[in-house]
């Protein structure tokens, strides 16, 4: 070979070794890797490893219940002075309870929650305040602070600031966070109705779940009339004798607000209902679970709707134009009226807190920013408590609280977040004309939810078990924590929630033995031993010792005859 050919020949093998250039991930890639690393920043999950303690939080036991008094005692003290007259008897008990001013009492309130979120979110300090003379400690501690905080703001303050626009920021914060449990909720509801209707096979019920959807449209449609007749009838027949001013100014607002946003909100649920209907008749797996998926989308699109007419119905009642026609039609029993309406707000409040710290403790890890768990939820009991007190204050009329150009804007939160919960739904419907086979309006995520559930207890319980059967005898769980989170891939707050279903979950164990047989001639009782006492050898420190497990008996002979099963 010539040495042209060689040089060429190497060159050309040197080429093919050059490694090939790395291609730049996708664009959608390199979104979701910059999601996960804010994720990291912002949430964060802490791991505990062997050898060292995890800090000790306080929400759930006994020594936390002072701080939940403290909330919803004087939640309900606010609400109640919402209703009582200047010259009642109940105003000198709200009086003694608040110091002689309810509203500035409320907002010392409101900063202890802020800042002891802050506070109890140092390690120390947390566990200084509930360890050791606790009741003393939280006695001095809560009741220094908030008289501090109270003095402070009485004599170099006082009512000077406009306090509503900063509640309304964060009482903002809380709406945003309930609207997308009760979001969450009304989907997860709404499969739960429709796994109990397709629980047995029936042409009746399929035929109803056709059905239903048109019913819910027109069911919709006569409450939109209804409640629009009602928002007419009080506006010009009950405020309009007594307040001509005022009742036109909230007849104007409930044309030009409130009954636009209603008119669309009916007119995009109409269109959702019937564009859901196509898809599910064209995409679906097959027609019959196509109707289900249909069944199952007007089920949410009913509970959403009827979120909506109570939040606007919030944001009407907070105007000062309504507030004022009130207070001249009705008196002191129109704050009766709208007290309870703001106490069912409070409760429907109170109940999506508990299911929001519940939910936010098994998937976040209990780490939200600076805030830890104790820190967190109190930040959120200040939230649901601004949200209290901007009803005291905008209802009662505390001076310099009126709304200013800001407070406008954010009262209108409750109107921007019903604009939201549509968007939603139409983002919903999108997914299925996309991907019905895969969402199958979230049955089929919800099925692989549990499945990986399952899997995950599962692997929970062969850890466990395995070093019970190490030690032979009883040890705290937490040994296992590492190797659990790494195994299961899982935050810290899902494995205790998992190992919590694991320690309530029963196990059936059946045992059938057919004695009909020529083995068991004579010596039944001999025989009958002999197969147990194998069935005890073979499952004593079986790996699969759970619910499913199956094993044959067989006679000395090898027949089978029985079967030993585990059920839940």
């Amino acid at each position: 070979m010539s040495p042209k050919k060689k040089v060429k020949a190497q060159q050309t093998s040197s080429a093919k070794k050059k490694p090939a250039k790395k291609k730049k991930p996708k664009l959608k890639q390199r979104m979701k890797d910059n999601l996960a690393k804010a994720k990291k920043k912002m949430i964060y999950q802490e791991v505990w490893v062997k050898g060292k303690e995890p800090p000790k939080f306080y929400s759930f036991e006994k020594k936390f219940r002072g701080l939940y008094f403290i909330f919803i005692f004087y939640s309900f003290i606010m609400i109640w002075a919402i209703s009582v007259p200047e010259n009642d008897a109940s105003l000198i008990i709200i009086d003694l309870l608040t110091f002689g001013n309810p509203f500035m009492f409320g907002i010392s309130i409101f900063i202890f929650f802020i800042l002891l979120s802050f506070l109890l979110s140092i390690d120390k300090l947390r566990i200084f305040i509930f360890e050791g003379n606790h009741v003393v400690k939280q006695l001095v501690f809560y009741a220094g602070l908030i008289a501090g905080i109270y003095l402070l703001l009485t004599i170099f303050v006082g009512t000077s600031i406009n306090y509503t626009t900063y509640l309304l920021v964060l009482s903002m914060v809380w709406l945003f966070l309930l609207s997308s449990r009760f979001y969450m909720n009304a989907r997860k509801f709404s499969t739960k109705i429709e796994s109990n209707f397709i629980k047995k096979y029936s042409r009746t019920r399929y035929g109803v779940a056709l059905i239903v959807p048109f019913f819910i449209l027109g069911l919709l449609i006569v409450f939109s009339l209804f409640y629009r007749s009602v928002l007419v009838f009080l506006a010009l027949d009950f405020f309009g004798p007594n307040s001509p001013a005022n009742a036109v100014m909230v007849y104007t607002t409930e044309m030009r607000l409130i009954m636009p946003l209603l008119y669309l909100s009916l007119v995009l649920t109409m269109l959702f209902i019937i564009f859901e209907f196509v898809f599910t008749r064209s995409r679906a797996e097959t027609k019959r679970a196509g109707g289900f998926d249909n069944f199952t989308f007007a089920l949410i699109v009913m509970f959403i709707f009827g979120f909506q007419i109570f939040q606007i119905t919030i944001f009407l009642l907070l105007r000062p134009e309504t507030i004022a026609a009130i207070k001249d039609a009705f008196g002191a029993t129109g704050s009766t009226t709208v007290t309870y309406i703001f106490l069912f707000e409070f409760l429907i409040s109170m109940y999506f807190l508990t299911r929001l710290i519940k939910k936010l403790g098994t998937t976040l890890g209990w780490g939200v920013l600076f805030w830890k768990k104790d820190g967190l939820i109190l930040f959120f009991l200040g939230c649901v408590f601004a949200q209290t007190l901007t009803r005291f204050a905008l209802t009662t009329q505390v001076p310099n609280q009126e709304l200013t150009i800001a407070g406008d804007i954010l009262l209108m939160d409750r109107y921007i977040v019903s604009i939201i919960m549509i968007a939603l739904l139409g983002l919903t419907l999108l997914i299925y004309y996309l991907k019905p086979h895969e969402t199958s309006m979230f049955m089929r995520i919800q099925r692989e939810t549990v499945s990986g559930e399952d899997k995950s207890m599962d692997i929970i319980y062969k850890l466990i078990r395995s070093e019970y059967i190490r030690r032979g005898e009883m040890f705290p769980v937490n040994i296992l924590e590492r190797d659990m989170i790494k195994s299961t891939q899982l935050s810290k707050g899902l494995v205790y929630s998992l190992l919590k279903r694991l320690s309530d979950r029963d196990m059936n164990i059946k045992i059938d033995i057919n004695t009909d047989n020529v083995a068991f001639t004579d010596n039944e009782s001999q025989e009958t031993t002999r197969i147990l006492r194998n069935l005890a050898n073979r499952i004593d420190g079986h790996p699969h010792f759970s619910p499913g497990h199956c094993q044959p008996l067989r006679d000395y002979n090898g027949n089978e005859v029985g079967h030993f099963d585990i059920t839940d």
